[in-house]
């Protein structure tokens, strides 16, 4: 969880976790590709935690 959470990690240091009720439709599309950004990321880690899981349960189960 490298990267999802470097980026928070980042935001909570440069204090952009806060975020100014009138400036929210400017940053509206930033937001919106950092999130997608995050959903993919852990989509992509679920489905390859899944394969190597089941991977290694068929793997074993030939032995």
């Amino acid at each position: 969880m490298e990267g999802a959470g470097l980026l928070t990690a980042m935001s909570y240091t440069r204090r952009q976790h806060l975020v100014d009720v009138t400036e929210i439709f400017n940053l509206l599309h930033w937001e919106k590709k950092q999130r997608l950004f995050k959903l993919a990321y852990l989509i992509v880690l679920l489905f390859l935690s899944i394969f190597w899981m089941i991977w290694c349960a068929l793997e074993d189960h030939d032995d």
